[in-house]
């Protein structure tokens, strides 16, 4: 009994030793590099996602949210099917209209309609038409740390494609990601919740790693942008 009581000892004091190293790290290298998020959108900012095949454009940033139109290329597959956990999303579409993916039925946005899609509830917006699609978020905006969390997944996925990166590196990235970036996956994964807690195990790793929450090179399209 007294072998096990040390044993367990020793678990958690590598735990916790595990655990402030990558905060440790995660301070000394994220101090003085994250932009100020509150001030970081700019108008006709774009950012984009070859592998989703979207483009997004900033209307303005005010009260802690982002306002943006979002251009669909003709067939974008846009993201995989996802869950937010602390926001509600609402698409207005364009003139063409708009297909999301909710659960498991597929709606169709009419033009210029609104349809909202309230957090928790697994969703895809998608193009399966030949045209590009215009939507607007320009109403209801998305929090600004999920678009700043958004831009630098676009980054990380079209830098390299995922299907060239291992399991273990996509997942260790996301650990860091997912700090400002609430989006979870539906499929074939656990629950948002199981999620965050592997996220926060993993995240000393990616710090040990070397890898970074946020990269310079995965910023807004701007003019003059440094």
């Amino acid at each position: 009994m007294r072998t096990i009581k040390k044993l367990l000892v020793v678990f958690l004091l590598l735990v916790t030793l595990y655990l402030l190293t990558g905060y440790v790290l995660g301070v000394v290298d994220d101090q003085g590099k994250i932009p100020d998020i509150s001030g970081y959108f700019q108008y006709g900012d774009t950012f984009r996602s070859d592998a989703e095949g979207l483009t997004q454009r900033v209307i303005r940033q005010e009260n802690g949210k982002v306002f943006c139109d979002v251009i669909l290329d003709p067939y974008a597959p846009d993201p995989p099917k996802h869950i937010h956990t602390g926001f509600d999303e609402t698409f207005k579409a364009g003139e063409k209209g708009l297909f999301v993916l909710v659960d498991n039925d597929t709606l169709y946005i009419k033009p210029f309609d609104s349809y909202t899609i309230k957090k928790g509830i697994p969703h895809k917006p998608f193009n399966p038409a030949g045209d590009t699609i215009l939507l607007s978020m320009n109403e209801w905006g998305f929090p600004e740390e999920f678009a700043f969390g958004l831009i630098q997944m676009y980054g990380f996925m079209d830098q390299k494609s995922l299907d060239d990166r291992t399991m273990g590196e996509i997942l260790l990235q996301l650990s860091l990601f997912s700090k400002y970036f609430d989006s979870w996956g539906t499929e074939k994964v656990p629950p948002p919740a199981l999620q965050k807690v592997i996220f926060f195990f993993l995240r000393p790793m990616a710090r040990i790693k070397g890898m970074k929450s946020y990269y310079h090179d995965f910023g807004l399209q701007r003019t003059g942008n440094t």
